[in-house]
């Protein structure tokens, strides 16, 4: 029979690169699963670049590249963090990568779940 508690999960030892997505975020259905899971990359992005001293973000097409979608998406996901207040999205010029905030959780708006 099964466990009514859940699994068990393993995680190697040796796991290294991860980002942690903040439940909110994860449990926020209005936004899309893609936005969601480009909230966790930006959030990885940052600590990247905080580590490395290397810049996080080179631009939605270096993004895409990187994360194996396409361009048009990441705007579309950068697009809906940004209108949930995820995200403040500062334009520098044409040519030139925005500058990503990432708005303090404390900061967003509540959001009511879709219905499901």
């Amino acid at each position: 029979m099964p466990s009514q508690t859940g699994g068990h999960i393993d995680i190697p030892q040796e796991l290294g690169k991860f980002a942690m997505v903040p439940g909110r975020v994860l449990e926020d259905t209005t936004l899309s699963f893609g936005a969601r899971m480009l909230y966790g990359i930006i959030i990885w992005l940052a600590w990247r670049q905080h580590r490395t001293r290397r810049p996080g973000y080179a631009g939605q097409q270096a993004l895409a590249d990187e994360f194996g979608c396409s361009r048009r998406s990441v705007g579309q996901y950068l697009a809906e963090l940004q209108q949930a207040g995820y995200l403040r999205i500062h334009r520098v010029g044409q040519g030139q990568p925005d500058n990503l905030e990432i708005v303090p959780l404390g900061e967003v708006p509540s959001t009511k779940r879709k219905p499901e």
